[in-house]
């Protein structure tokens, strides 16, 4: 009798049958690992295989509209991760941004006094960003032998861990490539955000698939799925301490224009910290 699967999870390498359970069973199957609360499309009976989006999408987007992707919230997220990295870390530190799209976060790190390089997995948008910011941006998908060791100061991912198909040699590279006492800095999407909480409560499919941005679940491009107890375990598996840990941030990316608005965001920022509610950035030391 098969008692085991052939995919383990990837945080915990958890293979036993009995420790998978369906998560969402949408036009993507995802699964959760019972043992330590990992959710993907591939550990357990899920099945796996990483879609070669990134040349596919580059090629479907006009180089002259890739920067309007970038919200409103993005500045204000971006100097708001930019404060924090100084406390630990101030220039003129190595910045290693992987997954660099078209080069806002490097750009504005090399004018904060940071030696940033950017990785991007799209040639199309790497040599974009290149043109763009006249920085280094090495074309790919991240990995131990795109660069030597202790090269960084400090190794980013935002807005793009959960695209990673294996986090653990995922992390296990940025410790190569860090310094020692080097930083990792991760900014993801939480499972623990409304839309997923309020399908917890209902179990209800339509407002999932409805609010698909918020949810995450159900697109083919994310993979991996997090809430800051997964994420933190990887960390510390991988050896790295946590610095610190910061969920919501409502305050910070949303504040403006809507001043107004600015003392409730607060106090939900304050909520969302207490109960770990919405996007996550962790910050930890190797």
């Amino acid at each position: 009798m098969v008692t085991s699967y052939s995919n383990p999870c990837p945080i915990c390498s958890e293979e036993r049958i009995d420790r998978f359970r369906l998560f969402f069973d949408g036009s993507i199957k995802t699964f959760r690992c019972t043992t330590c609360g990992f959710v993907g499309h591939f550990p357990g009976p899920g099945t796996f295989g990483f879609p070669n989006y990134a040349d596919s999408y580059a090629s479907s987007v006009l180089p002259a509209n890739l920067d309007q992707q970038y919200t409103a919230a993005a500045p204000r997220n971006i100097e708001d991760i930019i404060a924090r990295l100084a406390k630990y870390c101030p220039p003129p530190a190595r910045v290693l941004d992987v997954g660099c799209h078209t080069g806002v976060f490097i750009k504005r790190l090399s004018e904060a006094g940071y030696v940033p390089h950017g990785v991007e997995a799209a040639d199309a948008i790497a040599r974009y960003a290149r043109d763009k910011t006249g920085l280094p941006v090495t074309s790919g998908l991240y990995e131990r032998t795109m660069f030597g060791p202790e090269e960084f100061d400090v190794i980013t991912f935002l807005n793009v861990f959960h695209h990673m198909p294996d986090p653990m040699s995922t992390l296990r590279a940025a410790s190569y490539h860090l310094r020692r006492h080097g930083l990792i800095v991760i900014d993801v999407p939480s499972l623990q955000n409304p839309v997923m909480l309020l399908y917890s409560l209902t179990h209800i499919k339509s407002i999932v698939l409805r609010f698909r941005t918020w949810s995450a679940v159900n697109n083919p491009q994310i993979v991996a799925y997090y809430r800051p107890k997964v994420l933190s375990r990887a960390l510390t598996s991988a050896g790295f301490n946590l610095c610190e840990i910061a969920t919501g941030r409502y305050s910070t990316k949303y504040s403006m224009p809507y001043a107004s608005l600015s003392p409730l965001l607060r106090w939900v920022d304050a909520l969302c910290q207490r109960f770990q509610i919405g996007t996550i950035l962790a910050i930890a030391a190797k």
